[in-house]
């Protein structure tokens, strides 16, 4: 998932369908995160720089389905909730739940 081996990467929760950690990044470190289905991304401390967005404190954040990320932390460093994988077969998993 996440390409810099710097990067503290917490596992929060894992199942076939996603993925949850959480990643702490020192000042100005950079990331590229690969991931199938979606990614989601909520900045807890710190900010992150994306493309032209500015995401501070409290800032979420939905990527498209296949788009690889590139974001850089703040001066401060960052920590981000991030969730991969999910939504990348919506069908399956309605079925899923509808046989449950």
């Amino acid at each position: 998932m996440v390409s810099n081996k710097e990067v503290l990467v917490t596992p929060l929760f894992a199942d076939p369908y996603e993925h949850v950690s959480l990643l702490t990044m020192s000042a100005h470190q950079s990331i590229y995160l690969s991931c199938q289905g979606r990614a989601e991304r909520l900045v807890l401390q710190g900010q992150l720089f994306e493309q032209e967005d500015i995401l501070t404190k409290h800032s979420w954040l939905r990527s498209l389905m296949g788009f690889a990320i590139q974001t850089n932390a703040g001066p401060l460093g960052a920590m981000v909730w991030v969730k991969t994988g999910h939504l990348c077969d919506l069908e399956q998993q309605i079925k899923g739940v509808q046989q449950a």
